[in-house]
């Protein structure tokens, strides 16, 4: 009894362990399982209908990619390169059949509209200013330059230069034949921007600036001119004329003889003194008669300003005689050894110090 009992143990043990050990081979045929349907959704193609071409597209960098030309790109093959782009600031166009045999290299089921066989690629780029050549050429001749301020002209319309956005350009001058008489030059710059470099050949011109005097608003006749009025533009030297007012004391107390715009180059007959005395103005007429001061009412005939002879009619006499202004609205007589043009100066000493 006790050995049939023993026996029976034994088989139920056999079975437990064959059972444990089905069940294991089981739960790892499951894992297998799943790990072949997620390497094989990894490896299926991404269906076309979630993938499309972009329009005409703008890059930054040298290379055009996946991520670039379609939508719908997984994110882990965005970067995948497609073809080089145009150089900066230029436009280019690539093959949309080059895009779709990438694409399909890496598992991805596109493939363009037959009417669509390119699509255009623009580049950006930062272009070279005018001023950063013109300045290192400057730089170059400052040497062989008189002393003041100097500014380079170029002949024509320099072509336009791009460089990647990020790029930092280091122009060299790499030849330069300069002419001191006539201030023309023959230079190469030779522009280094990343591992790229291109010579350029300038000509033009170095000229003297001058900066002139004008009025920072626009000034009426009769306002007087003060130094807070006045700023200045900088003008080619060579180009001044010879009536321009170059420097601010001829301004400096005057008033525009008619409107005068603000920034506009002033010139010598634009503005005048300001005038004491208009013309039909009625004035004081001072006469020294026998060392006696006597006044009497005149009309002035003409305008002027302080120390300016004009004519004034006397209103009672009705006689016309000359008088030297020496302030607003008063005039005196010249004549009977008082007052005469050469001495004007002294009378209007004398009439701002009473």
């Amino acid at each position: 009894m006790t050995a049939r009992i023993s026996k029976l143990v034994m088989h139920a043990g056999y079975g437990l362990l064959a059972a444990l050990i089905a069940a294991t081979a089981l739960a790892h045929a499951a894992a297998a399982a799943a790990d072949r349907t997620a390497a094989d959704a990894a490896a299926a193609p991404v269906p076309a209908e979630v993938i499309y071409l972009r329009g005409d597209i703008t890059v930054d960098g040298p290379m055009v990619t996946l991520g670039d030309m379609l939508v719908g790109v997984p994110e882990h093959l965005y970067d995948v390169p497609v073809a080089r782009s145009p150089d900066p600031g230029q436009q280019g166009r690539i093959r949309t059949g080059s895009v779709a045999r990438v694409a399909q290299i890496h598992g991805l089921e596109w493939t363009p509209f037959a009417q669509t066989r390119s699509i255009e690629v623009t580049r950006r780029g930062r272009l070279v200013e005018q001023s950063e050549l013109t300045r290192v050429i400057l730089d170059a001749l400052q040497p062989q330059l008189a002393e003041g301020d100097h500014e380079i002209y170029l002949n024509g319309r320099v072509r336009d230069t791009f460089v990647a956005l990020d790029t930092v350009v280091d122009p060299q001058v790499e030849s330069l034949d300069f002419r001191a008489d006539t201030g023309r030059f023959d230079a190469v710059v030779r522009l280094s921007h990343g591992t790229q470099t291109r010579p350029l050949r300038l000509t033009g011109m170095v000229t003297e600036m001058a900066d002139l005097p004008v009025l920072r608003t626009r000034m009426d006749s009769g306002e007087v001119i003060t130094a807070a009025d006045i700023t200045y533009r900088k003008v080619r030297a060579d180009r001044v004329p010879a009536n321009i007012i170059t420097e601010a004391e001829d301004l400096i107390g005057r008033t525009p003889r008619r409107v005068v715009a603000a920034g506009r180059h002033v010139r010598a007959n634009d503005i005048i003194v300001p005038q004491d005395v208009a013309r039909n103005d009625m004035v004081t007429m001072v006469v020294n008669n026998g060392g006696m001061l006597l006044t009497t009412t005149g009309q002035a005939l003409e305008s002027g300003a302080r120390g300016e002879v004009i004519g004034v009619r006397n209103m009672r006499s009705k006689r016309v005689v000359r008088g030297v202004i020496v302030g607003p609205g008063e005039v005196h007589m010249v004549g009977n050894g008082f007052v005469t043009p050469a001495n004007a100066g002294l009378a209007n000493a004398r009439h701002t110090s009473g």
